[in-house]
């Protein structure tokens, strides 16, 4: 099987001429929700040194990763320094993933070949960068596809329509703002009993209203949610789920059957969020506010505390 939970961009940008950035949030990044727009500023490998004589005061610092300065320490440097974003670019193909530990600034990292057009622009002192930050999603998307007897020779990806997925609207109660956690794991049938599944734990918080798109479960599997207020060793009130086994409710000529997994896409794909005035749409594949005729969940079972 394979399993993905997609949301909505926790952090997207563009360039001041309009050329959309790829950032990828890295572990340890401190959020700061809303817009900003922000100067950018290259400072080599970003060690101390590397801010001698340079004003990187409120501005984003764009650094590239290396052997020599670990993540940490880049990301403290350019704490130190005032900066309020950094961007690591990466010394070598793919994405980039560090732990920054606890930093007082957002991390975040770029391919190899997108630092370069932002090291260009920063240095011919026209770098821009508009940044949008949300820690929280107002939506998601809980996926699961499971092959029978063996793994497909093809791409293993799911390409589910609007129609084929239940809406989830998820109401998280709690007496006043809190950090929690939650997880909506998926167990297939081969595993009940076992206690095996498929999920991870994210942050979440408290109160807040959700709206999540959801797989219905293959055969006898189902999913199963924990919710819980407070976090580590925080006293807290937790709620634990049944087996979920969500249903879609459609008349029979708007039921459509999956596509095969040699679909192109690895994303859900639905229309794309018109775009506001005043405002650039998202990357985000999935628009929060579908229209007419969407799955429906068949009960709503809100966490309480």
């Amino acid at each position: 099987m394979t399993r993905w939970r997609l949301r909505e961009e926790f952090l997207d940008a563009e360039t001041g001429s309009g050329h959309e950035v790829e950032l990828t949030g890295q572990n340890g990044t401190r959020f700061q929700d809303g817009r900003s727009r922000l100067a950018t500023v290259y400072v080599g490998k970003g060690a101390a040194r590397d801010y001698d004589g340079i004003d990187v005061r409120g501005k984003a610092v764009i650094a590239d990763r290396s052997d020599e300065i670990s993540a940490a320490t880049r990301g403290h440097n350019a704490a130190a320094a005032g900066a309020l974003m950094i961007i690591s670019v990466n010394d070598t193909r793919g994405r980039l993933y560090e732990s920054y530990g606890d930093q007082e600034i957002t991390s975040a990292s770029v391919r190899a070949e997108e630092g370069a057009r932002l090291i260009a622009e920063a240095q011919d002192g026209r770098g821009i960068l508009k940044v949008e930050q949300k820690r929280f999603a107002d939506y998601l998307f809980d996926l699961a596809r499971v092959y029978k007897d063996a793994i497909p020779d093809t791409a293993l990806v799911y390409r589910p329509t609007e129609d084929e997925l239940a809406k989830v609207t998820s109401r998280y109660h709690g007496d006043k703002g809190v950090l929690g956690g939650g997880i909506r794991v998926y167990v297939p049938a081969r595993e009940i009993g076992r206690g095996c599944g498929v999920g991870l734990t994210e942050y979440e918080k408290h109160p807040d209203v959700r709206t999540e798109y959801v797989s219905p479960p293959y055969g006898d599997s189902f999913w199963y949610e924990n919710h819980r207020i407070g976090t580590g060793e925080t006293p807290g009130i937790e709620q634990r789920g049944d087996k979920d086994r969500f249903r879609i409710h459609l008349p029979p000529e708007r039921r459509r059957r999956l596509l095969p997994a040699r679909s192109q896409a690895a994303e859900p794909v639905f229309p794309r969020p018109r775009r506001p005035a005043g405002r650039r749409a998202g990357r985000t594949h999935a628009d929060p506010r579908p229209g007419s005729g969407n799955a429906r969940l068949v009960r709503r079972r809100p966490v309480q505390g």
